[in-house]
């Protein structure tokens, strides 16, 4: 029998799960941190999600926060991702662009007298060749497959890139679908901060444009409204961006430099002009910007981190120290690392073995360890409460609807399926709750869920020939 997918047809999948059973698997492949949410890719291809909940694509507009990794849908083939500062983009694997967050207006194509949302992961136009994705305050820069450079969103400061840019009092410019920046088809890596957007190309040189009042670019004006060259160098391989306005980028020589505001002083608003190297180590070969932090990984595999540390963000295990050169985080963990993500003062790392680790501010649950308590040095972030496998004999297939649903939830079972029982509803945290439900002949079943709070939930049953089996619905 051919295997049914679809947003309301789900697999059946066997489900090793007890009440207080949590799964310390490695799993994660892909890791990206902003203000206040995380989102992060695992083996798998599903996409997941933990912090403020509005941004989490997860149905719901605000509160709750989740302080644990809470999935995004049911797909499992997404591929790249960048959380922003309310929204957040992924690319699938068939090349598709998708977005959602609590403010996503502007990049969903919305401007002054147009109001979109999306707490769901809807798609950006029709292309399917796009290949890098960068998400900043209120725009968006992407690279499609031919290395053309595309970008959209709010251009007040010029950060979309084509030309148009608006006064301090003058209404906002909108630029509502995605737009190519010139003609060049050789650009390699992006990236979208604030009001700012940076980018290298394939002959090593560096652009910025946007916004230019900590004089990113050293040309005399307070914005630039196209893409508009650093320097002369040709030997820049990564740049990245903090929202305390500044820049740090790699060499292919391995070293980093830094310009814009300062990081590494209690001084406020310092600003570097030109990029000067942060100290004489040729050993890096990644780095990344947090809002006032930043980090970077040796040929070592180890991370190290420098700036300001006021919630712990820089994994040292001292706290309000603020570090001027690059010092190695706990050392007792530090090794295998291979990707680093900064947010608002906290950071992530994950390791060659798919193990995840967070450390810094938790307010909103941006750590995804289980708590809301800020941590001065790195913890492990859990894969989910589940530890699930599809089975490779002919598929179970039932039904849930109404999903997302308010009152009441209905689980309509499909092919041979014999008669079910003991069904059990759980939050993503293993918490039960006792809904009232009643059977609706052989192979329905009716629950009320009015009463349970917005999120993701997991229903567990058992049929009478003793197999067990699971879905999920969201309560709005």
């Amino acid at each position: 029998m051919k295997k049914i997918r679809n947003k309301t047809l789900f697999i059946i999948i066997i489900l090793f799960f007890t009440k207080q059973s949590f799964v310390f698997a490695q799993c994660w492949k892909r890791i990206s941190a902003s203000s206040t949410h995380a989102l992060a890719i695992q083996n798998n291809g599903t996409l997941w999600g933990w912090g403020t909940s509005g941004d989490l694509g997860i149905g719901i507009p605000s509160t709750p926060n989740y302080n644990s990794p809470i999935q995004i849908g049911t797909e499992n083939d997404w591929a790249e991702i960048s959380a922003g500062a309310n929204f957040s983009f992924a690319i699938k694997e068939d090349g598709s662009l998708w977005v959602w967050g609590s403010y996503p207006n502007p990049v969903l194509g919305g401007n002054n007298t147009t109001n979109l949302t999306a707490y769901n992961p809807v798609q950006v136009g029709n292309d399917y060749d796009w290949l890098q994705i960068s998400a900043g305050g209120q725009h968006a820069i992407a690279l499609k497959s031919n290395n053309t450079l595309w970008a959209w969103g709010m251009s007040n400061m010029g950060q979309v890139g084509n030309g148009l840019s608006s006064c301090t009092f003058c209404p906002p410019i909108y630029q509502t679908i995605p737009v190519q920046i010139g003609n060049d088809s050789d650009w390699k890596q992006i990236n979208a901060f604030q009001d700012v957007s940076v980018a290298i190309k394939l002959n090593g040189t560096l652009w910025c444009w946007g916004g230019n009042w900590p004089t990113l670019v050293n040309n005399g004006f307070s914005l630039n409204n196209i893409p508009t060259q650093i320097g002369t160098d040709t030997t820049w391989s990564k740049v990245d961006g903090g929202e305390y306005s500044h820049l740090v980028a790699l060499k292919t020589d391995g070293t980093i430099w830094t310009w814009g505001y300062e990081i590494t002083t209690d001084t406020p608003f310092v600003v570097i002009p030109t990029p000067i190297q942060i100290g004489t180590d040729n050993h890096w070969i990644d780095i990344n910007a947090g809002i006032n932090h930043d980090m970077a990984i040796k040929n070592d595999s180890t991370i190290w981190s420098w700036g300001r540390n006021s919630l712990g963000q820089l994994g040292n295990g001292n706290v309000a120290v603020v570090q001027a050169q690059p010092q190695i985080i706990l050392p007792s963990i530090n090794n295998n690392f291979i990707d680093i993500s900064g947010g608002n003062e906290y950071s992530t790392g994950m390791k060659s073995d798919g193990s995840l680790w967070a450390w810094g501010s938790n307010n909103s649950g941006q750590l995804g360890i289980g708590n809301n308590q800020n941590q001065a040095t790195p913890q492990s972030v859990n894969c989910n409460a589940l530890n699930i496998t599809e089975q490779d004999i002919e598929p179970f297939v039932f039904q849930i609807y109404p999903n997302p649903s308010n009152g009441h939830l209905t689980i309509k079972l499909i092919d041979n399926i014999s008669n079910v029982n003991q069904l059990r509803v759980f939050d993503v945290l293993g918490k039960e709750y006792h809904l009232v439900d009643k059977k609706v002949g052989h192979s329905e079943i009716w629950i009320n869920v009015s009463n349970l709070s917005s999120g993701v939930y997991l229903l567990k049953f058992q049929t009478d020939d003793g197999k067990l089996f699971h879905g999920e619905f969201i309560k709005q």
